[in-house]
């Protein structure tokens, strides 16, 4: 793996750190959690341990005290006056890791990298001591770009904001849009990076991503009714988008509605879905304040589970998998909390995206440049700004 593909995801990961607390990474499987730390390893050379909570000998080094880890960090480069980096994969396999990692000196950082989230708190629902989340999502459209080796087209992407730097010419806007397009149809899971687009769709993801959801997830969680399980997936797949209610979600897969919660959170915790809350300042009772809706994390995913590959040219649900990748980005991003708007009469905005500073109402049509209500809402609720995506006008 090249720097330069590892680069960003790296880059997503470091703006985290911070002086003396551990890094606690999770999110869905092969999403790219061990190549991140194979990047990070290779970055952070020589003062690095990677270690694999999957290998039994690797558990071992915490027996005993603590004490064979060190003797392993001493042989890699270990000294108590050198900041040094332990990463951990796969810490889910290790109950009570990072308590464990809690005794280790100040200049040891550690970087955990689990499929559950539940990993970093404590029995009460509290973070553990000293421990920072990030969620780890599969590749953004700038990281796509990357691995695909098409780093003369992310000089005209933004970093942060939401339209181009400056406008390219006619043949850049063109690749551009076709691999954006391609991007919304298969996904950014790291490993499809290379593959046939028959590869992706009759190998990689019935037999790399599914399964795993099928059978893995469920065992890890002891959930025993697998196949309901994942049908619970493929629910919230056809839904993804729309306002999730409870009650009618139990009704009509034939569950209770605790059992539908306790799966929602497990999903939750391993980052296979984002939640995107109700926004409302007003004692209005138009607005839908008690629902949330929920995305996948991947637009391959989503198409994988409803088997549903069919070319950009042929699909009525663009604007569908356009809003997926927008909530997966500000969902995976510590910075920003993602809401969006809904009246029980149908009125709508997409997304409210807020930070510290600022609050941005954002729509996503596909072929308009005209928001139906920004603009209104915007006046109404005093915000300076608003944002319409449109593939219309693909910068």
């Amino acid at each position: 793996m090249t720097e330069l593909r590892h680069r960003e995801m790296v880059d997503r990961l470091k703006i985290n750190f911070h002086d003396g607390d551990h890094l606690f990474v999770y999110g869905p499987p092969r999403c790219g959690k061990t190549m991140l730390l194979n990047g990070l390893a290779e970055e952070l050379s020589p003062h690095v341990l990677l270690l694999d909570m999957d290998k039994s000998a690797d558990r071992l080094l915490f027996d005993n005290d603590l004490d064979d880890l060190f003797v392993r960090m001493a042989e890699n480069n270990y000294s108590e006056e050198q900041q040094y980096f332990l990463l951990i994969d796969n810490s889910q396999y290790f109950a009570g890791l990072i308590p464990l990692c809690e005794k280790l000196t100040s200049n040891i950082q550690c970087i955990f990298c689990s499929d559950n989230r539940e990993d970093a708190f404590d029995g009460e629902n509290v973070l553990l001591n000293n421990v920072r989340i990030f969620r780890l999502g599969t590749l953004n459209f700038r990281e796509y770009l990357h691995f695909y080796d098409k780093d003369e087209l992310v000089v005209y992407l933004p970093d942060e904001a939401l339209a181009l730097q400056e406008l390219p010419k006619q043949s850049v806007m063109d690749e551009l849009e076709e691999m954006y397009k391609k991007f919304l149809i298969y996904g950014g899971f790291p490993e499809t990076v290379g593959l046939k687009e028959d590869k992706i769709v009759s190998s990689y993801f019935p037999e790399m991503v599914l399964p795993r959801l099928q059978k893995n997830l469920p065992e890890s969680y002891g959930i025993r009714k697998k196949k309901a399980f994942y049908t619970f997936i493929i629910y919230l797949a056809q839904i993804q988008g729309h306002v999730f209610n409870e009650s009618g979600a139990a009704r009509d897969l034939g569950h209770r509605f605790e059992t539908l919660e306790t799966w929602k959170t497990i999903l939750l915790n391993s980052g296979l879905i984002s939640r995107v809350r109700p926004w409302s300042h007003h004692d209005n009772p138009n607005e839908i304040k008690r629902y949330d809706k929920f995305y996948l994390c991947d637009t391959g995913l989503k198409n994988a589970l409803l088997q549903n590959f069919m070319p950009y040219s042929m699909r009525f649900d663009i604007e569908n998998l356009i809003r997926q990748t927008f909530a997966e980005k500000f969902s995976s991003d510590p910075q920003w909390q993602c809401f969006y708007w809904q009246s029980k009469q149908g009125q709508s905005l997409d997304f409210i995206i807020r930070n510290e500073f600022d609050i941005l109402p954002v729509e996503i049509k596909l072929n308009s440049n005209k928001g139906t209500y920004i603009r209104r809402y915007k006046k109404r609720e005093t915000f300076d700004k608003g944002c319409i995506i449109s593939m219309n006008r693909f910068q």
